[in-house]
């Protein structure tokens, strides 16, 4: 039960953090680079589809399709880490 609760903590200011991180110093690009990050949730729809397909698929192994959910949320650490440095 904490678990859940810390995720869904943890996950809800994750996204104010990145668009911010994301919007630093881009200058004239801000108004497209916003558009970009929103419609980046739109196309993050389809990871429960692709983790669902992928229990379904290894019905006897599904602990395998929670390396999707895995892997994004390794992206998300690394970019708030280091991946957010625009390099010159």
């Amino acid at each position: 039960l904490y678990a859940m609760l810390g995720i869904s903590f943890f996950m809800s200011i994750m996204y104010p953090t990145q668009f911010s991180l994301a919007l630093t110093d881009l200058g004239n690009n801000t108004k497209s680079g916003s558009a970009f990050l929103v419609m980046a949730i739109v196309g993050n729809a389809c990871l429960p589809q692709l983790t669902a397909y992928m229990m379904h698929l290894n019905e006897h192994i599904y602990h395998i399709a929670y390396t999707i959910p895995m892997i994004c949320f390794l992206f998300c650490a690394y970019y708030g880490w280091k991946g957010y440095k625009v390099i010159d």
